[in-house]
């Protein structure tokens, strides 16, 4: 009986203690799941020879999602919570690179600023990665002129055509190459570099039109099958800034090519992002994109923004575009117009907009290096002279830099500027500029005898639509 006894009490105290060694393991495991499951990334290391003490990193929409402070002996270290995987941009100064981030990154560099490129070198979980975006940046930067579109434009289709594909060839085989990288990043880089040739691709009708001055420049029909087989729904590229700048490039040409739609782009490209695009992710990256610029284009303000409002469901997105409809709306059509004051003149006077008053006044902003904005330059000049009897004035207004001045007084004597030639005296942070939100040249505004505004964003002299408005107004 005892010897039973005896079993039975080992018995049972080898079963408690076997549940609380399974109890401890059990606790062990789930926190050691719980270190392993990080939802944050790494950064640190060492600058010297900047001048800025912050580096800033940025999403695929440009934001400032973090800002890390430098040390006075040249050292940083932060935590970059709720990373989410993909590539950021890291700036400081006037330098910036792209980087690779996942939940679990950690990396560290030591930089000299002064040779910024050259001494991006990473160690750490994750190096490998950007290791080889700095290399492919060197390399990039090595081929010169052969990525640029002057270079691209150049050449004829066929040849293009095998400039590209041997591009991508080539940085895939220097991808594959690489050791150490890990599957997701290597799956994800194989689509930005499909759809970086993608995006050349698209690109080609216009740079080779531009490059070559045939306006009627097209590609061959076989040329376009390119697109055949990438898809304009892949939620696991919504993050990739490659895939949103081809998802915008094919809409674009959609909108593009049909002559009634371009006529007011931005209108009609969000109406077409709103009803195409079906995936939520990939919807608001596109609206936001557009909307950050195009609602200062489009000439429609409002019926812009309530698509936008109603497709989007980025309340962030949401809460930005509404501050700029709610500046935009001061100038919306019917409007006393933002005036200029006193703004110097090329004979030395000074204009402002009330000395123009009893007469319809079209304003041109642009700069001595804006290319669009010369291109316009003859259209102007016929207009001016058709009108030159009439009730209208036309200013250019020059947003060039102030040191450019000399630049800008060169430009108007060499092409023979007729109108009004006036400088902001601030460039883009001139008055007049930031009244009307201008975030793009060439811009046209046409304002009316009483100094409102009839088109926040008029024609361009090179487009017929100006003619038929102004003569719409008996001018």
């Amino acid at each position: 009986m005892h010897l039973i006894l005896s079993l039975a009490v080992k018995k049972r105290y080898t079963v408690r203690y076997l549940l609380f060694i399974f109890s401890i393991t059990l606790f062990i495991s789930c926190n050691k799941q719980e270190e392993d499951i990080k939802n944050y990334a790494l950064l640190n290391g060492k600058v010297i020879n900047h001048s800025e003490n912050i580096i800033k990193l940025r999403d695929i929409d440009n934001k400032i999602i973090k800002e890390i402070e430098i040390s006075t002996d040249g050292s940083f270290n932060d935590t970059l919570e709720n990373i989410v995987t993909g590539y950021y941009r890291i700036s400081l100064d006037k330098e910036s690179s792209t980087i690779f981030l996942s939940p679990g990154t950690d990396i560290s560099v030591n930089l000299d600023y002064q040779q910024f490129d050259e001494t991006l070198i990473f160690e750490g979980n994750g190096s490998a990665e950007n290791n080889y975006l700095s290399a492919t940046y060197l390399k990039n930067e090595n081929m010169g002129d052969t990525l640029t579109y002057a270079y691209l434009g150049s050449l004829d289709e066929a040849s293009f055509i095998k400039t590209a594909l041997d591009l991508k060839t080539k940085q895939l085989a220097f991808m594959t190459s690489q050791l150490g990288i890990s599957e997701e990043f290597k799956e994800l880089e194989e689509a930005n570099l499909l759809y970086t040739w993608a995006n050349r691709m698209q690109n080609y009708e216009a740079q080779r039109r531009y490059v070559s001055g045939d306006e009627e420049f097209k590609v061959s029909d076989e040329f376009n099958t390119f697109n055949e087989g990438l898809r304009l729904d892949d939620q696991s590229l919504a993050n990739l800034s490659s895939y949103r700048n081809y998802l915008q490039n094919y809409y674009g040409a959609q909108i593009a090519s049909d002559e009634n739609l371009s006529k007011d782009y931005s209108l009609n490209y969000i109406k077409l992002i709103a009803k195409e695009v079906e995936n939520e992710a990939l919807r608001n990256s596109l609206l936001y994109a557009n909307a950050q610029y195009g609602i200062t284009f489009t000439s429609e303000v409002q019926p812009y923004y309530d698509i936008f409002m109603a497709s989007s469901s980025n309340e962030e997105h949401k809460k930005e575009i509404t501050e700029k409809y709610e500046k935009l709306i001061k100038v919306a059509a019917g409007k006393p117009s933002p005036k200029f004051i006193n703004y110097e003149n090329i004979d030395g006077t000074t204009t402002s907009l009330d000395d123009l008053k009893g007469k319809f006044v079209y304003v041109d902003v642009w700069a001595t290096w804006c290319g669009p904005c010369k291109r316009e330059i003859p259209h102007l000049k016929e207009i001016t002279e058709a009108y030159k009897n009439k009730e209208i004035a036309f200013v250019s207004m020059s947003i060039d830099n102030p040191k450019d001045h000399d630049k800008w007084e060169q430009m108007v004597a060499e092409e023979n500027l007729k109108g009004i030639q006036i400088f902001a005296p601030n460039a883009w942070e001139s008055d007049f500029v930031q009244d009307y939100s201008i975030l793009g040249i060439p811009r046209f505004i046409l304002i009316d005898k009483e100094g409102n505004i009839v088109n926040a964003n008029a024609p361009r002299p090179s487009q017929e639509e100006l003619t038929e408005l102004l003569n719409s107004l008996n001018i």
